[in-house]
């Protein structure tokens, strides 16, 4: 466990390794990439999934294209051999260690889907989310760096300021100097803090590249601002949610709308509370903090100037 807490704490994001066997890893490709080959609806036609502040319905019924040329689905209760590896998984002592260490005793999905991008798919430009979060992305095919894939400014989920979008607006490849990749082998789990600043950049050109990803994005049962996964009562293959997955898998959602309760589990231990204390920066640090202010507030100035002339033109 110490080489990836410590590398999570030094980075804001680390890669755990050796967690599926060979034909895990098989079953995680082929069939990943079977759901994708389904039907597909434009995410303006998606029905709404929104219940209450609490939670929201888990719509798993077709692939969604998105804004950003990406295919997304949420995959849980649609394929019985894709459940069976995810129940496993989250009752590994391993995963199930990584999570309390990181979140505390009473974590939960706020996203749970299949992600593909590949060369007709649009960056996503540098932001941060919720400081609270932590996300897991687990690969389905090999990611070098020639692939759309999410990028990373190193430490900065030690910045004590969210830049949240601010400069989203900008490729990421602008930012090349100072962003790592997130690359890696089928079955790899690359991890990450929200409040890390990240975005996704496009592929090479050169070939046909794509990314398919497991995303799951986590937070404290106690944070309100995020909602919690509201599961159907029956898979879409007709059997009951609670025969599919283990307690340990099932914990991770909700299964009635009514029944999220909030716990103060804030624990002075778990790394979520500690990097959102006042940090100390190095000096590397404090001149990458201030070169990202800079670049911000630019933005800012010249949006003003482009509001202002558009209105006096008027």
């Amino acid at each position: 466990m110490s080489d990836f807490i410590e590398t999570l704490k030094v980075n804001g994001y680390a890669k755990i390794t050796s967690v599926f066997n060979d034909q895990e890893k098989k079953k995680l490709h082929e069939y990943s990439t079977n759901i994708l080959n389904e039907e597909i609806i434009n995410y303006k036609d998606v029905p709404p999934t929104l219940i209450n502040n609490d939670v929201e319905k888990y719509y798993n019924d077709k692939n969604i294209y998105t804004f950003f040329k990406t295919l997304n689905r949420n995959f849980i209760g649609h394929n019985e051999e894709l459940d069976q590896l995810f129940s496993n998984l989250f009752s590994k002592k391993e995963i199930k260690n990584y999570l309390k260490r990181i979140l505390g005793e009473d974590y939960k999905l706020s996203t749970c889907m299949l992600r593909k991008a590949d060369n007709n798919s649009d960056y996503m430009g540098l932001h941060c989310d919720n400081n609270f979060s932590f996300t897991m992305s687990i690969l389905c095919n090999d990611i070098g760096e020639n692939h759309p894939t999410t990028v990373f400014i190193p430490s900065s989920h030690k910045f004590n300021y969210n830049f949240r979008n601010e400069i989203e607006r900008l490729n990421p490849e602008y930012f090349s100097y100072l962003t790592k990749s997130s690359l890696g082998e089928i079955g790899d789990i690359n991890c990450f803090f929200n409040k890390t600043i990240h975005g996704i950049k496009k592929s090479s050109k050169k070939k046909k590249f794509s990314n398919i990803i497991w995303l799951l994005g986590f937070h404290r049962n106690s944070e309100k601002k995020q909602r919690t996964l509201l599961l159907p009562e029956y898979s879409n293959y007709g059997k009951k949610m609670v025969d599919i997955f283990s307690n340990d898998a099932l914990n991770l959602f909700e299964l009635k709308k009514d029944s999220r309760v909030f716990k103060n589990n804030i624990n002075g231990d778990c790394l979520i509370d500690n990097i959102n204390k006042k940090n100390r920066y190095s000096l590397k640090q404090i001149i990458m903090l201030n070169f990202l202010k800079f670049v911000s507030l630019n933005i800012k100035l010249i949006r003003k100037i482009l509001y202002f002339k558009s209105y006096w033109k008027t």
